[in-house]
C-alpha cells in the first residue's frame, strides 16, 4: 500500500514548498498534471504517473517525460479536469495521503473547483490537503486536530462547503465555539481568521462539511 502522494498541477507552485514536503511528508508517488509535469522536470522531481491532455505542456516538454513514467493520456474534449483524473487516481491507487500543489492560481474557477474534488478523497476517508506557499486547505466532516508547534500559518479559518454545518465545536482556539451553526446563506464568514492558543485546536461537527483553511501573510 502506497504510503502518500503528491500531485503536482498547473497553477502556482512554490519550490521550497514541494522541497519541504518531499523531505518531511514521505512521498510515495508522485502524479504530474499536464502544465505540472514542466516543474517535476525542471526540478528532476521522477513522475510515477504523468495525467493530462497535456495542452499546456510544451512539445519539448512533453518528450521528456521519462519513459518509466505511466501516461494517462486525455482527450480535451472530457467532463472532468485533469486534476480530478489525477485524484482519482490517487485514491484508486489507495493513497493513504494526498498533497495537492499547483491546485490554487490566477484561474478561481480552476482554484474554486480543485478545492471541491476534495470531497473525492473525504468519501474515501483519505486526507487530503491543497497546498500553495500560503495557504493549506482541506475538508472535514466529522473532526480535525492540529497541534499549535504544527500549524502551517498564524490563521485558521473555517467556512461552510456544504449549505449548513450543524454542531461545531472549537477548542484550544482564540475563539472557541460549542455546538455552532453555520450556513453558505447567513453567517458564511463567522469562522475566518481564528488562532490555535492551546496546546492543539480540535474542530469537531455532528453535520455538514466544512472548508478548513491554515493560512499565512
Amino acid at each position: 500500500m502506497r504510503k502518500n502522494t503528491l500531485i503536482l498541477t498547473g497553477g502556482s507552485i512554490c519550490p521550497k514548498l514541494v522541497e519541504d514536503l518531499l523531505d518531511a511528508k514521505k512521498i510515495d508517488c508522485v502524479i504530474g498534471v499536464d502544465g505540472g509535469c514542466r516543474f517535476a522536470i525542471d526540478h528532476g522531481i521522477f513522475m510515477d504517473y504523468a495525467v493530462g491532455d497535456f495542452d499546456t505542456l510544451e512539445a519539448d516538454y512533453f518528450e521528456m517525460i521519462p519513459k518509466e513514467t505511466e501516461m494517462i493520456k486525455l482527450n480535451p474534449q472530457k467532463d472532468e479536469t485533469d486534476t480530478e483524473t489525477a485524484i482519482l487516481l490517487a485514491r484508486d491507487i489507495k493513497s493513504s495521503g494526498v498533497f495537492i500543489v499547483g491546485g490554487i492560481g490566477s484561474r478561481v474557477d480552476h482554484s474554486m473547483a480543485n478545492i471541491a474534488l476534495l470531497q473525492l478523497l473525504l468519501e474515501a476517508k483519505i486526507p487530503g490537503w491543497i497546498l500553495d506557499e500560503h495557504n493549506k486547505i482541506c475538508l472535514v466532516d466529522q473532526s480535525y486536530e492540529l497541534a499549535r508547534t504544527e500549524k502551517f500559518g498564524t490563521y485558521i479559518s473555517l467556512l461552510p462547503f456544504t449549505e449548513e454545518v450543524r454542531g461545531i465545536c472549537l477548542k484550544g482556539m482564540k475563539y472557541s465555539l460549542e455546538d455552532g451553526s453555520m450556513s453558505r446563506f447567513y453567517n458564511p464568514s463567522l469562522g475566518v481568521s481564528n488562532e490555535i492558543v492551546g496546546e492543539k485546536g480540535v474542530i469537531t461537527l455532528k453535520s455538514g462539511i466544512l472548508v478548513v483553511i491554515e493560512s499565512k501573510d
